[in-house]
């Protein structure tokens, strides 16, 4: 299902998406000042959230690392896709080592790629340093259109609380994730939003 997205030069990104029954029809233009009318409260509550997440904004921790022991998958079960959102971006493909194994990692480089690869996926992660306003936006629509598709932000600095605000929001996440990568604790997170998953099944 086809999302045709570009991003103007106030960097509001907009998309195409076909809605996702199996018979043929027709695409349907999402207008996000529509989206933005319709839910005018809750928008101006994520303003304030957002405002208060401070993301990017903490030093990281100079104490002492310890690795998460990473949970397993059943080797029986087909490995979950996980989109990783690369856009004008090298972070997730230079960081491919430092997460869990036992997963189809599906580097997204172009708009064009990620309207293919949403279909088939299971979680799509964000890097909010980089993409927070296509973030919000897309996670928007995603939760609307593709409700099975699981959204998890990555962030340098992320307030368990005000995360739990934020997901409550129109552009709320299934899960927030804070660097710096630890295989074993970014493999917790996706199995807590692969369960999401099934509850929405």
């Amino acid at each position: 299902m086809p999302i045709k997205m570009r991003i103007n030069k106030n960097s509001i990104v907009e998309a195409l998406m076909s809605d996702i029954d199996e018979d043929d029809k027709p695409t349907v233009k999402l207008d996000l000042n529509a989206l933005k009318n319709q839910a005018l409260k809750k928008e101006e509550e994520l303003a304030r959230v957002a405002a208060d997440l401070e993301f990017s904004t903490h030093k990281k921790s100079q104490g002492t690392r310890t690795r998460t022991k990473i949970p397993k998958l059943d080797p029986r079960l087909k490995k979950p896709v996980v989109i990783l959102f690369d856009l004008d971006s090298d972070f997730f493909e230079k960081s491919l080592k430092q997460l869990p194994q036992n997963y189809d990692y599906q580097l997204v480089k172009t708009l064009a790629e990620f309207n293919k690869k949403l279909k088939t996926a299971q979680i799509v992660v964000f890097n909010y340093d980089l993409h927070a306003k296509a973030a919000s936006q897309l996670i928007v629509q995603i939760k609307k259109k593709l409700p099975k598709l699981k959204c998890l932000l990555m962030a340098s600095a992320i307030s368990p609380a005000k995360a739990k605000l934020h997901a409550k929001t129109p552009a709320g996440a299934h899960g927030y994730y804070q660097f710096p990568l630890d295989a074993g604790k970014v493999a917790v997170e996706f199995q807590e939003v692969l369960k999401k998953i099934s509850l929405a099944s």
